[in-house]
């Protein structure tokens, strides 16, 4: 055998892995986002989704640093965090109005010159209508937060009737301060207010500042 031959041996035998290995991940996030669905009351009152999307980064990220010692594998914490993200809208969104609205990702607006992490659009082709926008973040301190409220600034400037969401997982070293203002802003979703940026994550901590619960239903509500 030639060494063409064992490399091809050994490239598809990684190829079928992570096939299967994305294949099984997909039909959990299916079946966890249809359990919320079909339970969405009794998830809401338990802020249960918001749990599952901490718990889940929670064990991604610690294997992800266990396998990265050994080997370079997975994506980094903060583009898995926004599929997460992504996955969940995408399951509202076409659980409250089917076909009519699409959820997209990393699509380059060029009249902005941005490009947010998730959009939604009325209708699909040339004549889409975006609608609503949302940035993803993994850890927001305090820069972030300016960022955000910038590029919140200059979207609704572009569109006033557009919808603007912040999905953070966690903040970090946030003054009082700050955090008295991003509680009372309805549109800055924050789901756990957790230490520093090296901070060590134990599910067992997890205690939910803002739900993404609520981000939710008012996204929704937007939509209509």
């Amino acid at each position: 055998m030639s060494i063409h031959e064992k490399m091809w041996a050994l490239d598809k035998s990684e190829i079928f892995a992570l096939s299967a290995w994305l294949a099984q991940a997909g039909n959990v996030r299916r079946e966890i986002s249809r359990l919320g669905l079909e339970n969405w009351a009794e998830v809401k009152s338990e802020r249960a989704l918001s749990v599952s999307i901490l718990r889940r980064y929670i064990g991604y990220r610690n294997a992800y640093e266990d396998l990265t010692r050994r080997e370079s594998m997975g994506t980094h914490g903060g583009t898995y965090v926004e599929e997460i993200v992504a996955s969940v809208i995408r399951a509202h969104v076409q659980g409250k109005f089917g076909d009519r609205f699409e959820v997209q990702q990393n699509v380059w607006l060029k009249e902005l010159k941005k490009e947010p992490d998730i959009s939604i659009w009325a209708g699909s082709g040339e004549s889409a209508e975006l609608r609503a926008v949302m940035e993803v973040k993994t850890v927001l301190d305090k820069s972030q937060w300016t960022d955000v409220k910038d590029q919140r600034d200059k979207y609704l400037s572009w569109r006033p009737t557009l919808d603007f969401r912040l999905i953070a997982l966690r903040a970090a070293g946030l003054p009082d301060s700050l955090k008295k203002e991003i509680d009372q802003e309805p549109w800055a979703c924050v789901l756990w207010d957790k230490g520093g940026v090296g901070s060590n994550l134990r599910e067992n901590e997890i205690k939910v500042w803002k739900p993404i619960e609520d981000s939710l239903e008012a996204a929704m509500e937007c939509l209509r």
